[in-house]
Formats: structure tokens, sequence, C-alpha cells
């Protein structure tokens, strides 16, 4: 009963926050050309993705190359090598990406992480832009804040906030103007203050980084641990998530178990002087099966949302978009806490349970391995 009664509930919990990928149309394929209007979400993930029509919905894009020539009612986000967005977005955008070029009108705020960013003359954005990359021109009308992080930053549009820049070069063309208050700091400046402590100064750390910028970096981060472990230990990486779609109350009582005695053990074992090295290691091991915790979930969330889309069973791309699907969770509101729990209880368990109890977790999980064979 409790087994069903907690696949249930991690049912419920993605079917509450991953409706839209369920409602909206989802496109695969090596190149797409999209040009008929949709009546909701709408995403495209393909080598080359074009979008000539409105979608009265959000909207996301991954591909090589992503050209967006139409609107949008809600949020934009997208993520490519090459990202030109010539529209009109009525809500937010994020955009991650190597080349980034906007033109057209923006009447919320505008996130944008890339290389060479260019925000064009014939663009327009009521709301704030935050931007971090390398060569960054800012041409056409802001009227919210701006801020920068980057190393080359080159100003010719109008600005009717506040400007605050953390950059290496700064340039500013004579036909530009910035109505509010300039903050112009180089990074390093930025990253370090000098605060009393004792006798002395010393250097401490005092980072700002934008919530964008923090909370795709640190998916970023997760995402390339998760490729180092698939590619180097693929067994343990399948089978812990594995262990989850079969023993999903079995894991999280492992990981509350193991929760408690771990640190227990690590510290009572530093009584001893000798173990005390290697009690810092077993602990800061455990820190780090923590952070793991979520890419067993990740694999279950992959399997379940990519099961029936064709082309998305390959190699790691449904860990990914499970990833992917963990981290928007997380930042619904009444969704944070229950994923939290789920990770750290459910994804941490079966990690340990994999590593001390191998032998039943590989029964547990031949059938599903059996099953992908076939």
């Amino acid at each position: 009963m409790m087994k069903k009664l907690m696949k249930w509930l991690m049912l419920v919990s993605v079917s509450l926050g991953v409706t839209s990928l369920y409602a909206l149309e989802i496109r695969t394929g090596s190149k797409i050309i999209h040009t008929y209007d949709v009546d909701g979400d709408y995403a495209i993930f393909a080598g080359d993705v074009e979008v000539n029509s409105d979608i009265d919905g959000n909207l996301y894009l991954l591909g090589g190359n992503v050209y967006f020539n139409g609107s949008t009612d809600n949020d934009l986000y997208i993520a490519g090598g090459d990202v030109v967005v010539n529209g009109t977005v009525e809500d937010n955008v994020y955009i991650a990406g190597g080349n980034i070029r906007l033109t057209g009108r923006y009447y919320n705020d505008v996130n944008l992480a890339g290389g060479e960013i260019v925000l064009d003359s014939a663009s327009y954005i009521r709301g704030d832009v935050a931007i971090a990359g390398d060569d960054i021109t800012l041409s056409g009308h802001i009227q919210g804040d701006v801020e920068i992080h980057g190393n080359k930053l080159y100003l010719n549009g109008n600005v009717d906030g506040n400007l605050e820049t953390y950059v290496e070069e700064y340039q500013v063309s004579e036909m530009a103007l910035v109505t509010g208050v300039i903050s112009h700091q180089e990074p390093r400046e930025k990253r370090y203050h000098w605060k009393p402590w004792g006798p002395c100064d010393i250097h401490v750390p005092r980072i700002r980084i934008h919530p964008f910028f923090a909370g795709f970096n640190f998916f970023l981060f997760s995402l390339i641990c998760a490729a180092l472990w698939y590619y180097l230990f693929p067994a343990s990486f399948k089978g812990s998530g594995a262990l989850i779609k079969h023993e999903p109350v079995k894991m999280g009582l492992w990981g509350l178990l193991c929760l408690i005695l771990i640190p227990l053990l690590g510290i009572f074992s530093m009584i001893f002087i000798v173990s005390i090295p290697f009690s810092i290691l077993f602990l800061l091991f455990f820190g780090v099966t923590v952070f793991l915790g979520q890419f067993p979930l990740a694999v279950w969330l992959g399997d379940l949302i990519t099961k029936n889309i064709p082309g998305f069973q390959k190699g790691m791309l449904p860990a990914a978009t499970g990833l992917l699907v963990l981290h928007l969770l997380i930042k619904i509101p009444l969704l944070t806490f229950l994923f939290f729990v789920i990770w750290v209880f459910v994804g941490f368990g079966s990690i340990w349970y994999w590593i001390l109890k191998r032998q039943k977790a590989l029964k547990i999980t031949a059938p599903a391995a059996a099953e992908t064979a076939i």
C-alpha cells in the first residue's frame, strides 16, 4: 500500500509541475520550420529550429540554430548555439546560447547568457535586462534597469532605468543615453571587498549573481556531473534510477536511515586522531552523494516523460530531459519542498542502496534492464 501511495504521490507531483509538457505539442527532428499558430504551450527540440507563427502560451526551443520570428503570449525559453529572436514576447525571456541576437519587442524582463550578445537597434524592452556574456552590444530602447557581467560592452542605445556593469572593457557611443544611475565596476572589484577582522584586514568574497544565472549555472554544473557519471559508471547511473521506479518507498527509508546514521558514524569516528582524515573524507563523500541524489530522480523522470516521444530514448537524452524538468519543478513554490524531500530521501537513498546492497539492487533492476534490451 505504501509503495503504491509513494508512486502516486510522485506521479501527481510531476503532473502538477509538467502539465504543460503533456498538454503542449512537442516536436522533434533534425530540422523543424514551424509556421502555424498554437493555442497553448509549445516545445521544439531539433538540430535547427525556426518558428514563424504566434504561440498562445509558453514556448520552449532547443537546438543548434534557433530562429524565432513570431510571438508568444507567455514566457520564451531558448537554449542553442546561434540564436536569433525577432518577434514579440509578452512575458519574460530566458535565453542561453553561443551567439544571441535580439530584434523585436519584449514586454517584460529579458535574461541572456552566452558568448556574443547583441541587442539590435530595433529592439524594445519594457522590463529589466540581465546579461552575462563575453562581447555584448546594447542598442535599441530599454525602459527598465540593466545589469551586465562580461568582458566587453558597447553601449549604443537608450536605457531609461539604472545601468550596472561589471565588465573589463566599456565603450559608449555619442548616441547612447542613460536616464538613470550608471554604476561601472570591473569584475574583480565586484567580487571582493575589504572587511575588518581583528587587527588586520582580509579579503572576503562577495559575489552577486542574478537568480537566473545562478539557477542556470547550477543546472549546467549538474548536467556536466550527470554526464561524467553516465559515461564513467553507466550501470550505477541507470540502476539507481531504476531502483526508484521499482522500490520508491524502500529507497526513501534508506535515505532517511543513511541521513541519520552516516553523519553520526563520521562524527563519532573522529574520537580517534588517526581516523580524523578518513572521517573528513567520508563526510565529504556523504555530502557529494546528497548532491548526486538528483540524478536517479532525473533518470526516473526522464524515462517517464520521454517513453512515448520518438527519438528521445537514446543515450543520456532521457536523463538530461528529466534533470531539466526537475530543476524547473524546484522553481515552482508549491513543489519546491516536496521535490527537495524526494531528492534528499529517495534519490539519495537509491545511491546508498546501490553502494551497500549492489547485488540486491541488481536483482531489483534486472527486469528493467531486460525490458530495455527487448
